[in-house]
């Protein structure tokens, strides 16, 4: 599957805390890419206040995803098409998705995905390619 048929058959599943946020959109990928359920846990939230409690419990969200993919995050201006990355979404909030060329894609809770600038990732992490 192509990233861009995986974007649009996730595009298609409402968002939900519990089973369809923004992290398990990333895990969705990284398992099609590389086998295994690698971000399993960080995603199972009742809402927003849950996520950010389990986030920041597992050293905040770099760290929780770098922890998980077994490696570290890379320049954002080094991202390809495929990877995960971060970006600032609100005020003190982030997102995962994935880098889409020039744009991230992400699922968010009131817009479903989204295509913003990857101008405002903040982090990234190589998926596909050695570690």
């Amino acid at each position: 599957m192509r990233l861009s048929e995986y974007i649009e058959a996730e595009s298609e599943v409402p968002f939900d805390w519990r089973s369809h946020n923004c992290v398990h959109f990333t895990a969705g990928w990284v398992n099609h890419i590389e086998g295994g359920d690698v971000l399993a846990g960080l995603a199972d939230s009742e809402n927003m206040l849950d996520a950010h409690r389990k986030i920041r419990g597992l050293g905040g969200i770099e760290n929780a995803v770098s922890n998980r993919l077994g490696r570290k995050p890379i320049p954002t201006s080094m991202a390809q098409q495929g990877d995960v990355v971060m970006v600032i979404v609100g005020e003190d909030q982030t997102a995962l998705g994935l880098c889409a060329g020039r744009t991230a894609a992400l699922l968010q809770e009131d817009q479903g995905i989204v295509h913003v600038t990857m101008g405002i990732a903040i982090s990234a992490w190589a998926i596909g390619r050695p570690k």
